[in-house]
């Protein structure tokens, strides 16, 4: 669901000055960084054309450049995950907020989904969760 709304967001605000960031948490075992979420979030923002290029902010001094969109990881104790996406402009703050308590909503999604693509199979058609969700 927050694909779908980072995308309405993205596309109801470009070109109208505001800044997009993600955030995201995890464990700190997680390996990969940033997660695939974090980076899709940033990649539909992009499609949208709400910004053009993601910085992945880290040590060192640099101003942030129109256009981007930064994305800031972290990873700490059991985290299993939190993503946001904000929306900065001169005179206020979005936040499109997810935080998973555990790994069964996924396991659920994944067998609502097997279900629902049983009955809605269509040969060469690949499906998305959007359009399990409606969305």
């Amino acid at each position: 669901v927050h694909f779908a709304l980072a995308k309405k967001a993205a596309a109801a605000l470009k070109g109208l000055n505001y800044d997009f960031a993600v955030f995201e948490e995890h464990h700190t075992g997680k390996v990969d960084s940033p997660s695939g979420t974090a980076r899709k979030l940033a990649e539909v923002v992009i499609a949208e054309g709400a910004a053009k290029k993601i910085n992945y902010r880290g040590e060192g001094k640099k101003k942030h450049e129109q256009g981007e969109i930064d994305i800031a990881i972290t990873r700490v104790g059991g985290m299993p995950g939190y993503h946001e996406l904000r929306v900065g402009g001169a005179h206020g703050l979005l936040n499109i907020t997810s935080l998973m308590y555990s790994r069964k909503e996924f396991a659920t999604g994944a067998i609502e989904s097997a279900l629902w693509l049983n009955k809605n199979r269509k040969p060469g058609k690949v499906f998305t969760m959007e359009d399990v969700l409606k969305l």
